[in-house]
């Protein structure tokens, strides 16, 4: 019986024992301590999660740890990313729903012509280079699982507007969207920047216009 026992008490000792060793490493750090302030409104045990979601040991790496779990055994990736295909990971704000009067590009392409009076007035001219989204140029590694086809056209769409948008305001403008497209790689696997290869493809167009 005493064997049968034994196995179900290591979880629970291992459980307490640790938060025994956190609680007091706790106390060798040079902490700001919570006051009473708010203790019956729920600021002090707000205070008091914010000191252990901040401090505890071993926190780093047990979120990495977990965020490694999830990812090789559900396909997600932590908050801000999504696990596309063939480990390529995506940004979450590419797949929002918005649509280009939610990005404000109106709003935006007037703002930059107003930059380009400025800098005209300066003796400096304005040469924009958009970057589309790595959703966009990869969306053969977006995954269908994770929905990557609507997202990806609609960055396309919003891209080839704000394009047009700067071109009907008379703003020096070069398109990268072609070349990263040809380009075999333009985008890192599991970052949002580019390549050297994406970066020389960009530089190459920039280099082509008759803008410089």
């Amino acid at each position: 019986m005493a064997l049968s026992i034994k196995p179900k008490l290591i979880l629970p000792i291992a459980f307490f024992g640790y938060a025994v060793y956190a609680n007091l490493a706790l106390t060798t750090l040079d902490l700001e301590r919570p006051g009473w302030t708010g203790f019956f409104s729920g600021g002090f045990a707000q205070t008091i999660d914010s000191l252990y979601r901040s401090n505890l040991p071993h926190r780093e790496p047990a979120v990495g740890w977990i965020g490694a779990a999830r990812y090789v055994l559900l396909n997600e990736g932590r908050d801000g990313v999504i696990a596309g295909a063939d480990g390529w990971l995506f940004s979450a704000e590419e797949y929002r729903p918005f649509t280009p009067e939610d990005a404000s590009l109106d709003q935006t392409v007037a703002w930059i012509a107003t930059v380009r009076q400025r800098l005209a007035d300066a003796g400096t001219s304005l040469v924009m280079v958009p970057v589309p989204a790595k959703l966009d140029i990869m969306r053969g590694h977006a995954g269908g699982d994770v929905g990557g086809a609507a997202p990806a056209a609609r960055a396309a769409a919003i891209y080839d507007r704000f394009v047009a948008a700067l071109g009907a305001r008379g703003i020096g403008t070069v398109d990268t969207r072609p070349g990263l497209l040809a380009a075999p790689d333009p985008f890192l696997q599991t970052d949002t920047h580019w390549t050297r290869d994406g970066a020389a493809t960009v530089a190459d167009a920039v280099a082509a216009s008759d803008l410089i």
